[in-house]
């Protein structure tokens, strides 16, 4: 929101002071004056009318007296004494769960500016908020899908039929064909690794077998690890589906199990080609999109399963997602030497928020710290005032400008928490117009 103001247009060059470690003394600064200049600017409020009571009682708002002028410049009009400069370096503020970046800056030049050539601008502003904020922390990753592994055939032959990549392979699809042959995909943690049929010895593989023709609906007895007539009964149900010889019995090669449904990411050989046992012919990723990311070992304590985060996709996109895997803390080398992170693993709530991104980079906010109920005002509003305190300028219905020393609190997102007496949630407060 702009307003104009001419008897504020001054006060523009009064510096956004951020946080800085050191301010310097304004005391110090005023009595080190002793080269006094035609009528300069203020530093940091402006030019002042020298006739006006009211300006006078700002400029007096100061709890430090102001040192007695020298005789010598008695004799000569009064000159305009300048408050102190601020002067800092760029800091970083670390707040919990985020870092927000503010400053202080020299400002002798424009203090030195004649006011007639000072710039006319209006005054800007931003509204005080009132409400929760969340500090976080930002850590980089990359969106894609889960899991990845490959197909082998079993089988000697030729490839007869392959999937297109990207396709989804779901329990009971062919996965592809050797000499014609289908090699259907069955649910499971085992791979597959022997022929089923009667008088095989009990093992996972077959209750895990039993499982997915159970899921398919052709067995229907309680699963277990002992192949029967149940077993060979389903199996001769499920061959006639798909046009097989009624055996009751799986040759080695003819299932692969995988530990749910995938998705073709590659393909490993071509329609035509020969293979052999243990030739991958399939490249493979789970369906659902994950994002990987690492946390610093620091900030070990954010990796926590179930924990909320928020997912920044390409174009802007924000994406709620949760925290499904943590890994164990692991050495890297980086730019400045070895250092510990903790891998985690995110997966969206709503997957249909990455549609049409196969692999991205991405960022993963993990909350912080939340303040509930405060007010919250842009970094950019805080003024750096004399004792570190610091201050903001509010802007009232009739024009004036009223400066109001706060407290601050959280930093996070380029706002911050202020708190002080003569605060209010909708109050407008100066900021620098850019």
């Amino acid at each position: 929101m702009r307003r104009p103001g001419a008897a504020h247009r001054r006060r523009i060059l009064r510096g956004r002071a951020g946080v800085s470690r050191e301010l310097s003394d304004e005391r110090a600064d005023r009595s080190s004056e002793s080269d006094v200049q035609q009528d300069p600017v203020d530093a940091v409020g402006g030019a002042r009318e020298t006739t006006s009571s009211v300006q006078e009682e700002k400029v007096n708002r100061s709890e430090h007296a102001r040192p007695a002028a020298k005789q010598d410049d008695v004799a000569r009009p009064r000159k305009k004494r300048r408050r102190s400069l601020i002067i800092g370096a760029v800091v970083a503020l670390l707040a919990v769960g985020g870092a927000a970046g503010v400053y202080a800056y020299d400002r002798s030049q424009a203090a030195q500016a004649d006011e007639s050539s000072m710039p006319k601008a209006d005054i800007t502003t931003e509204t005080i908020v009132r409400g929760d904020l969340t500090g976080s922390t930002r850590v980089l990753g990359t969106l894609e899908y889960s899991g990845g592994s490959g197909i082998p055939s079993a089988m000697s032959g030729t490839i007869t039929e392959l999937p297109e990549t990207g396709q989804e392979l779901k329990l009971g699809s062919v996965a592809f064909r050797v000499d014609n042959r289908p090699v259907i995909l069955m649910h499971g943690q085992l791979p597959a690794w022997r022929s089923f049929e009667y008088g095989m010895d009990d093992g996972p593989d077959v209750r895990q077998l039993e499982e997915s023709l159970a899921a398919l609906g052709f067995f229907t007895d309680e699963p277990d690890d002992t192949f029967g007539w149940p077993t060979a009964t389903a199996i001769q149900n499920w061959q006639g589906e798909h046009g097989l010889d009624k055996t009751g019995e799986i040759e080695m090669g003819e299932i692969v199990f995988t530990s749910g449904d995938v998705r073709v990411g590659s393909l490993g050989a071509a329609v035509g080609d020969q293979v052999g046992p243990g030739a991958d012919v399939l490249g493979v990723t789970g369906i659902d999109k994950i994002v990987s990311a690492e946390l610093d070992l620091k900030d070990q304590s954010l990796g926590v399963l179930d924990k909320a985060v928020t997912v920044s996709l390409p174009g802007g996109t924000q994406a709620a997602g949760t925290v499904t895997s943590v890994g164990a803390p692991v050495e890297t080398e980086g730019d400045m030497g070895p250092k510990v992170r903790i891998p985690v693993t995110v997966t969206l709530d709503d997957a249909a928020d990455a549609d049409g991104l196969q692999q991205a980079d991405v960022s993963v906010d993990f909350a912080s710290e939340t303040r509930e109920d405060v007010f919250s005002v842009p970094v950019s509003a805080l003024l750096a005032l004399p004792e570190g305190e610091f201050g903001v300028e509010i802007l009232g219905a009739d024009g004036a400008v009223e400066e109001i020393t706060i407290e601050t609190g959280l930093f996070t997102d380029g706002r911050v928490e202020i708190s002080g007496e003569g605060l209010a949630e909708g109050q407008e407060v100066v900021v620098p117009s850019l």
